[in-house]
């Protein structure tokens, strides 16, 4: 897909300008960065060909996994995980025990019809 140079340049600027000073991002321009603006801006910076590597948001990224591989529930891991993977870093911590567990949580037979 051909995008036009203009409005590259500014998706490029408007997800840069969201940009927290601890690395992660927050899309309604305050000092609130989560797991899932920090993953969209950096999709959307990979999309757009823009480099991600990115120390401080890398750092932000591992803050949220507890020493057990563990994360405050599962969409933040997906979040986490997806963003650290476009980043080409690793977690602190081999989060499989925890993967595992949730998966088996959100069992599609588990949840009730409806």
């Amino acid at each position: 897909m051909k995008m036009d140079i203009d409005w590259q340049e500014r998706v490029f600027r408007y997800v840069r300008e969201r940009r927290c000073r601890d690395g992660g991002y927050c899309f309604y321009r305050l000092e609130e960065p989560n797991s899932s603006d920090t993953y969209w801006a950096l999709a959307i910076l990979h999309r757009l060909g823009q480099p991600v590597a990115d120390g401080e948001t890398t750092r932000f990224l591992q803050s949220f996994q507890k020493p057990d591989g563990g994360f405050e529930n599962f969409q933040v891991a997906h979040f986490i995980l997806k963003s650290l993977q476009l980043l080409r870093q690793e977690p602190l911590f081999d989060p499989a025990g925890y993967l595992r567990e949730q998966l088996h949580i959100y069992d599609v037979g588990l949840v009730p019809a409806g």
